[in-house]
């Protein structure tokens, strides 16, 4: 049902595994039934040799490198004693998260994926397995589901202030309206999310393939799309989305002034980069063309809610991580940093 996605790379607190201990420990203890029968690909970034380390671009010293490659050891020493049924995929150059991700995604035969960053930990428990199940319910119509942060505690004010000021109205009713239910988590429901999030989150397999990762392009509005033709964009866009298993989301004959297309041939994300870094511009310009109705049918990204406001996900930081303290001590608000 779910390959999990560990992404990790050359940290300060290496050779260290701990923060990564942690990570994979929360799922294992607050995931939710069946998580511990998932198989989990812990992928490894490659490094690009720096006088002059900058951890967060992939860069780091001769010292860096001694520390990352023994803390790489110690990690396939231990696959074992992981909740998970762990093993290491190495990558033999920097690719960024975004480039990590794609490199894992060839070796998972799952429908879904739960995409993790090695200092992104559960904060508390939420079935993970119900959140699966109700995305692949939904018949393709649900691609991405975000699990909370402390960054979404107050979504729905944090949406209408940001979209009022693009002159949209109505949200909170729109964002009702346009949830879906989770069976099997108290109140659970997914509403639309506005931006991508690298923070932990499940999705489709053949999305990430073949919308997020293939030559998806960029968003423009109808008036600059030039000699590419509104026969060529319904053309793509139907592709796309028999390759997504859903339905076409941009049908030009329902939406005459076809407000947003894509040029194929160029990448929503490129390499060494973040993916929300990429797409989250192209997605609240999306929302200000076509209203947050298209852009929902279109992209098919949500957010987890349950009956806690409490943040699902926690920030470990890795620059600064103490092993001898509590998790909670040194968890911050995802997004935060």
């Amino acid at each position: 049902l779910v390959t999990f996605i560990v992404s990790t790379s050359a940290a300060r607190c290496h050779p260290l595994t701990e923060l990564i201990d942690r990570t994979l420990d929360s799922l294992g203890a607050r995931g939710g039934p069946g998580v511990q029968d998932c198989r989990c690909i812990i992928v490894c970034d490659g490094h690009r040799p720096s006088a002059n380390p900058r951890y967060r671009s992939g860069k780091i010293d001769d010292d860096g490198v001694a520390r990352y490659s023994e803390y790489k050891e110690r990690l396939r020493a231990k696959l074992t004693k992981y909740p998970l049924r762990a093993e290491l995929l190495e990558l033999t150059t920097n690719r960024g998260f975004g480039g990590a991700v794609y490199a894992a995604l060839a070796h998972v035969t799952t429908p879904l994926v739960c995409v993790v960053q090695h200092d992104r930990q559960l904060m508390r428990s939420v079935d993970l397995l119900a959140v699966a199940r109700s995305m692949l319910s939904s018949a393709g119509a649900v691609q991405y589901a975000l699990l909370p942060t402390t960054s979404t505690a107050k979504y729905a004010s944090q949406v209408t202030a940001r979209l009022g000021q693009l002159g949209i109205r109505g949200v909170p009713e729109d964002l009702d309206r346009l949830s879906r239910p989770v069976q099997g988590i108290a109140e659970g429901r997914l509403v639309p999310c506005i931006a991508w999030y690298d923070s932990t989150h499940l999705c489709g397999t053949e999305y990430y393939r073949h919308f997020i990762y293939a030559g998806v392009g960029e968003w423009l509005t109808a008036e600059s799309t030039g000699q590419l033709g509104v026969v060529q964009i319904r053309r793509w866009q139907r592709r796309q989305a028999a390759r997504c298993g859903a339905v076409d989301a941009c049908d030009a004959a329902q939406h005459a002034l076809t407000p947003v297309a894509t040029i194929p041939g160029e990448r929503l994300v490129t390499r060494n980069r973040f993916i929300e870094t990429e797409l989250g511009p192209r997605q609240l310009e999306h929302v200000r063309a076509a209203g947050l109705e298209h852009y929902a049918r279109v992209w098919r990204a949500y957010l987890l809610q349950d009956a806690s406001p409490a943040p699902i996900v926690g920030h470990l930081d890795g620059n600064n991580f103490d092993p001898s303290r509590s998790p909670w001590d040194d968890a911050c608000p995802a997004g935060s940093t």
